[in-house]
């Protein structure tokens, strides 16, 4: 599933998520920016963050 997400004022940080308002990927741990996220097993990802854990393929 894909959703698209709203991005916070233009002068926040996005160093990580810890200090921005974008949420956290699953995956990396780093701030998720992008107009669209993955949201998988009750989890936020990266587009090229969720792989299959048996051959590494994006999903």
């Amino acid at each position: 599933m894909v959703a698209p997400t709203t991005p916070p004022s233009a002068h926040s940080t996005h160093a990580n998520s810890a200090n921005s308002a974008y949420p956290e990927c699953a995956g990396c741990r780093k701030a998720i920016n992008e107009r669209y996220l993955l949201k998988a097993v009750d989890k936020l990802w990266h587009e090229d963050c969720l792989k299959c854990a048996c051959c590494d393929c994006r999903l």
